[in-house]
């Protein structure tokens, strides 16, 4: 599943126009039942701010052969549904964000929809890892290997995309055709490096505050020159301190672990987890299942300290 975000005016009471924005899902597959709770979602989210939930569904065999992605050992093709979008949104749409589904938003994304992106391809936020030499190789000798510019490396997590560019650019045709010639690390966020070049706005970290930061063996710019983290420390702290959107990249998901209330202000990385709960658990509609997927957390949590436990008690025993 993956997410769009477009914008649209449309008429209100007195004949005034009102800002509507519509919420794009891209899957394979939706049940009954989770589709019946979207509907119901809607009309709460409409009690906030007139908006819309748009589902598409994606046929996978137009990526067969190519890598999958995923931290889970069951991997799978979702990362590339974003490079079929043109397919979905309305032809005179000129503009949309584009999310990854483990990101949190918690500023007011009004702002990015009166940025001007001119004819570049899309507003972006620069990687936060810092990598010198990327090389993309390629899948025969037709073909030279390709070395990003660590300058303008972007995440693909966050994307405010030029839809005029992106068709004129015929963008999804190449996205493919590159994927069948290349083989990228990052697949289609390599693909979307190369494509894009520099023909970007480069926006503020605080719009894709990725979790490398949180780890306590980041290397800021600045501190070595052997830094690991583009962005400074001074930079980080401004960054979260004026947040935007949260990127929980990696396979350390909040959804999957849990953090003491009393811990949340003990580092970066719990402050985030905590955030993430904190939002998961005021969803209209959705807020009593991750009440429930929490239960769980803590029962697990609690059955393995005494799984511990009674090891330690044999371990003990033996001894004696």
């Amino acid at each position: 599943m993956q997410n769009l975000v477009s914008k649209k005016l449309v008429w209100g009471e007195g004949n005034s126009l009102k800002e509507k924005y519509i919420f794009h899902i891209l899957t394979d597959f939706l049940s009954t039942h989770t589709k019946q709770k979207l509907q119901r979602f809607q009309i709460e989210l409409n009690l906030i701010y007139p908006c819309e939930i748009s589902l598409h569904y994606i046929k996978q065999n137009v990526f067969k052969g190519l890598k999958k992605w995923g931290f889970e050992k069951k991997q799978n093709y979702l990362t590339y549904y974003r490079l079929l979008l043109e397919r979905f949104l309305p032809k005179d749409l000129k503009m949309c964000l584009y999310l990854d589904v483990d990101m949190l938003v918690v500023g007011d994304i009004r702002e990015l929809f009166i940025i001007d992106l001119g004819d570049n391809f899309a507003g972006v936020v620069l990687d936060s890892v810092y990598i010198k030499r990327h090389i993309i190789p390629s899948k025969s000798h037709n073909f030279k290997d390709i070395v990003l510019n660590p300058k303008w490396q972007f995440n693909g997590g966050f994307i405010l995309i030029n839809l005029q560019a992106w068709r004129s650019g015929k963008i999804e045709q190449k996205a493919l055709e590159f994927l069948q010639n290349y083989n990228p690390v990052f697949l289609d966020q390599d693909t979307l490096n190369v494509l894009f070049g520099d023909y970007t706005i480069k926006l503020g970290l605080e719009w894709n505050f990725v979790a490398f930061s949180a780890f306590e063996n980041a290397i800021f710019k600045g501190e070595n020159k052997e830094y690991t983290i583009r962005y400074t420390r001074e930079e980080h702290k401004n960054a979260w301190k004026n947040l935007k959107v949260i990127h929980y990249n990696t396979g350390l998901k909040p959804w999957k672990s849990l953090v003491k209330k009393k811990k949340c202000k003990q580092n970066l990385y719990n402050e985030r987890i905590c955030k993430w709960w904190k939002y998961a658990l005021q969803t209209p509609i959705f807020g009593f299942e991750f009440t429930i997927l929490r239960f769980k957390l803590m029962l697990t949590k609690h059955l393995l300290r005494l799984v511990r436990g009674a090891k330690r008690v044999l371990k003990n025993l033996r001894i004696l």
